[in-house]
């Protein structure tokens, strides 16, 4: 786990104890004060924090912010309800001598509570978004360049341009097609670099275009696709698949029989993408992966924080698994 600020069981860690540390050191610091009642003071404390976490996370972030403010206003009356119940009978549960208020203060001091937590969480939100948004003007200012060094060197381009012209001499016929799916290719490369998201479809379709084009082009390579799942249509950054991909491709070829294997599972609000390719062991360019990886990360971080990429090698075998979560739709 990153201790970073964006982590958000790190930041609750610190709130708490910042929390319980005033009110500890000022009883322990009291004359009156014994242990039973510093830690009766931090029980207190965990479940009133419990209880506020357990509204930014099952009702305000899934209903408020969603704008489902009908529903959310029941289930947050609700909630706090409950709570003032817990609270008005709890109180004389753990000290007998501690004076009763009325239910409606209990309540209306659950509601307070509740506000002021929410009022941290969205803050908290705000920051955060802030950061991030920072951060990915940087990684575009970096991609941008990327890009460029990318126009002056087009090696993937050239390559295919003479494959084609191959292809020309021996099968004529063939070339019309051929050019037009490298020109699909490269129009989506041009044109998803100018946009923050895109459709996960759209990706999936340019993904299997890529894959079938490498196939033809090497007369070697074999390309394993297969779906599971109710597809979804989420949105996704672009080309958040294609480092992956090249990598695979590129590696695979250094076998005698190369083969890549993708396979799309779509879970509930998830999708999983694991990408499996065939590698000489041996081969000194497999380190020269981690750069791509890294970046992948980056972008990864910025984009989709809910994720896991997992990266894995056995004899010959590489695999990517790519878990994606909490996404939101492409309509």
């Amino acid at each position: 786990m990153q201790l970073k600020y964006e982590n958000t069981w790190f930041r609750n860690f610190i709130v708490f104890s910042l929390l319980y540390g005033v009110n500890a050191v000022d009883m322990l610091f009291s004359n009156e004060a014994d242990r039973k009642e510093v830690w009766l003071v931090f029980l207190v404390i965990l479940l009133f924090y419990l209880f506020t976490f357990g509204h930014n996370y099952f009702l305000l972030a899934p209903y408020f912010l969603k704008k489902k403010i009908r529903k959310y206003s029941i289930l947050a009356l609700l909630y706090a309800l409950a709570g003032a119940v817990l609270f008005h009978f709890g109180v004389g549960y753990f000290d007998e001598q501690e004076e009763s208020f009325p239910f409606i203060s209990d309540l209306l001091s659950t509601i307070v509570l509740l506000a002021f937590g929410s009022g941290l969480y969205i803050l908290n939100l705000w920051i955060n978004d802030n950061l991030i948004a920072e951060r990915k003007r940087a990684l575009a200012t970096e991609k941008e360049l990327a890009t460029l060094k990318q126009q002056m060197n087009p090696h993937f381009l050239l390559n295919a341009l003479n494959n084609l012209y191959g292809v020309a001499l021996s099968s004529p016929q063939k070339v019309p097609d051929k050019i037009l799916e490298l020109s699909d290719l490269l129009t989506y490369q041009i044109e998803t670099s100018k946009k923050e998201w895109i459709s996960l479809l759209e990706e999936m379709t340019f993904a299997e275009k890529f894959l079938r084009y490498m196939e033809w082009k090497t007369k070697g390579l074999t390309v394993e696709i297969t779906m599971e799942g109710e597809i979804r249509d989420y949105r996704i950054t672009p080309m958040i698949f294609l480092p992956l991909l090249e990598n695979a491709v590129k590696y695979s070829l250094e076998m005698p029989s190369p083969s890549v294997a993708v396979a799309w599972i779509f879970h509930e609000n998830k999708i999983e993408v694991t990408i499996i390719n065939n590698y000489e062991s041996s081969s000194r360019a497999v380190t020269s992966t981690k750069m791509g990886v890294e970046n992948l990360q980056r972008r990864l971080e910025l984009y989709h924080p809910q994720h896991e990429l997992t990266l894995t090698k056995k004899e010959h075998q590489f695999t990517a698994k790519l878990l994606l979560w909490n996404l939101s739709s492409a309509a």
